[in-house]
């Protein structure tokens, strides 16, 4: 599954006094397998063309493609369908339910389909032994620690076992013992044919991706 935008520009409140153009005329592919690092200062638009990507906003003007087919066609069952089987998301406040456990957390993304509670929770557990979290299962969240957390955020973006896993600023919150164990993370997934594209300002993560893309002022740049 490869993503490619063609000339896309996203513009905030249009036609107000407060109207802001995010990205600009933005064109990019990304191939199957690749890791790539999207860099920029804040309020560049690297937040932005992420949540593009993973279908969590819509474009204004260009298109958007998503394994050849033009999200601009799509309809809304279609894009929720793709967002939830093909796309994985870990976000920088790793995006968990702290006041539920580490368990239900990663069960959520398949709460919404057809399978057995059963089959939901074989395969949530499956992810955290994988990421060496099975043990804390029935935790609260709020127990764990920053690296802990990243860790239950990984499972849970791969319990739907999905093509593409986007993060935003997945380490700004974990120290640099803990970034670079998210990075091997990453790094295994990626060798299991899974995409990558991680939204950092921290030359260091970026530097470990196969590809580094600078964006400013919502253009992609030298």
């Amino acid at each position: 599954m490869s993503i490619e935008l063609n000339k896309v520009s996203k513009i905030y409140n249009i036609k107000q006094r407060n109207e802001f153009t995010a990205l600009k005329d933005l064109s990019l592919q990304i191939q199957d397998g690749d890791m790539v690092a999207v860099m920029g200062k804040s309020g560049a638009g690297k937040s932005t063309l992420l949540h593009i990507m993973g279908l969590l906003d819509n474009i204004t003007s260009g298109d958007l493609f998503l394994n050849e087919e033009n999200v601009g066609i799509m309809s809304k069952q279609r894009k929720c369908e793709i967002r939830r089987e093909k796309i994985g998301f870990v976000l920088q406040d790793f995006g968990l339910i702290t006041e539920d456990s580490v368990m239900d957390n990663v069960c959520l993304p398949l709460m919404f389909g057809s399978e057995s509670l059963a089959e939901v929770r074989r395969r949530a557990w499956e992810q955290l032994e994988r990421v060496s979290m099975d043990d804390r299962a029935d935790e609260k969240v709020f127990v764990l620690s920053g690296g802990e957390k990243q860790r239950v955020a990984i499972a849970r973006a791969m319990v739907t076992n999905p093509d593409y896993i986007l993060a935003d600023e997945p380490t700004g919150a974990l120290d640099s013992k803990n970034a670079q164990d998210f990075m091997h993370e990453l790094k295994k997934l990626n060798e299991m044919g899974k995409t990558i594209v991680i939204v950092t300002h921290d030359p260091e993560i970026a530097k470990q991706c196969n590809r580094i893309i600078k964006i400013k002022d919502g253009r992609i740049v030298p």
